[in-house]
């Protein structure tokens, strides 16, 4: 069973394990749209930094995807690169979580 949760703006949304994952759904109340986010699990509760993917379709219904940041810091954008460069191997069509 999902776990629903309310962030402000986007109501609508759950959270669920899949495949090893942890998936965050979230629908806007303003527009129709779907956006998913994917994280592997678990995440470990001291974690100062999580990177998962993020994917949705853009404004001309074409999908869209990319890497993602939790931090409980503010980062530069010199160290998000870095994190992203260690953690997310890209490919043709598709992104991968190293």
């Amino acid at each position: 069973m999902p776990i629903k949760y309310c962030v402000p703006g986007i109501p609508n949304g759950s959270l669920r394990a899949e495949n090893g994952f942890l998936v965050i759904e979230m629908r806007p109340s303003t527009h129709d749209e779907t956006i998913l986010m994917r994280f592997r699990k678990p995440i470990a509760g001291n974690a100062d930094r999580v990177v998962g993917i993020w994917s949705a379709l853009d404004l001309d219904s074409m999908a869209s995807a990319g890497p993602m940041a939790l931090s409980r810091n503010a980062l530069s954008e010199e160290e998000i690169r870095v994190l992203f460069d260690e953690s997310i191997e890209p490919g043709d069509l598709s992104l991968k979580l190293k």
